[in-house]
Formats: C-alpha cells, structure tokens, sequence
C-alpha cells in the first residue's frame, strides 16, 4: 500500500500524540487513527482509488473532509473522557470542529488557499506561488496559528488536571504542528 500523501498521515498523527501526558500508553492506538482521519480529510477521490479499487460513489464518502473535521475531535475527546473519568473534554469537541474548519492551505497558483492562509500571506506580504521559501514561511505561520488555536480549545483540560505542566507539555507538543511542514518538505 502507498500513501501518496504522507504529510497528511504526520500531522495526523502529531495531532494524536500530544496528548501523551493525559492518557499515555493510549496514544499508541489514538495516534495511528488520529492519523487515518487525517488523511482521509484530505485524501483525494483519485489518491484513495491508487490504494485500493472501489467505485467513484464509495471513494467520495471516504475521501469527505468531515472525517477531519469531526472524526479527530471526537475521537480525541471521547478518549479523554473516557480515560480521564470527566465529562469536561467533551466541551473542547465543537470549539475542537470550529478550528479545523478554518483550513491551513496556502495560496498558489492551482488553489485559493484558505481564508487563514490569504490573510497570512497578505498580513506578512508572502508570495508563495513564486517562492519556496515564501511558501515554507506560510506554511509554518498558518499551522502555528491552527496549532495555537487546538491549544486553546483544550483548555478544558486544565481543569480536570490542573498541573500546569501538564498542559503545557501537551501545548509545546502541538507547536510540533506546524514544524510537520518541515518532515516532509
């Protein structure tokens, strides 16, 4: 099996992985499917069919991009829920939803990007069409800031576990976010 898109499986799984501090041994299951769901939020229809046959109608449903967007938020707080015995992670879901929504693509010359991702360049005055360098800048802006903003929607967390340290562990884990740019460029 290829994956024709492994930065998408990375960052999934980064996305997975920094909650080590709350629920440790788990994160080895949570991870590889945070990753999955990744992926297949950003999966093409033509990239899922490379991997495995199957009609154009059931390629689409597995290629949506809710499967980001509202699979690894509940994934994620269900699981800490479950694990840490509270209801509270369960309130980070839809603040969890609203900021994958936003997107992280960059402006080129094929696609628009996201609205994040023209408000970046234009805020910083990048081209990233014309530059590479310009495109790495925006890359890791825009993911630092989507990367900041998950941290933020897991706030809840503090309160069922209110050692600093802890959260902000798991915060300097999601800073690797946007360094993911950097794994695969």
């Amino acid at each position: 099996m290829k994956i024709n898109n492994l930065e998408e499986v990375i960052v999934g799984a980064v996305v997975g992985f920094v909650f080590i501090p709350y629920i440790h041994f788990h994160v080895l299951w949570l991870s590889p499917l945070t990753a999955i769901l990744w992926w297949l939020g950003g999966a093409s229809m033509y990239a899922l069919q490379q991997i495995v046959s199957m009609p154009d109608k059931v390629a689409d449903f597995f290629t949506q991009k809710l499967w980001r967007r509202l699979g690894v938020p509940v994934v994620i707080c269900v699981t800490l829920a479950i694990y840490l015995k509270s209801w509270i992670p369960l309130v980070s879901g839809p603040a969890l939803w609203g900021v994958l929504t936003i997107g992280y693509g960059v402006p080129s010359i094929a696609t628009d990007g996201s609205p994040l991702g023209k408000a970046v360049c234009a805020f910083l005055g990048l081209q990233p069409e014309y530059s590479h360098r310009d495109k790495t800048t925006a890359d890791i802006m825009i993911r630092g800031t989507i990367g900041v903003l998950m941290g933020l929607t897991m706030l809840s967390l503090f309160f069922i576990a209110p050692h600093v340290k802890w959260y902000l562990l798991t915060v300097s884990l999601g800073m690797m976010y946007p360094l993911t740019v950097l794994m695969v460029d």
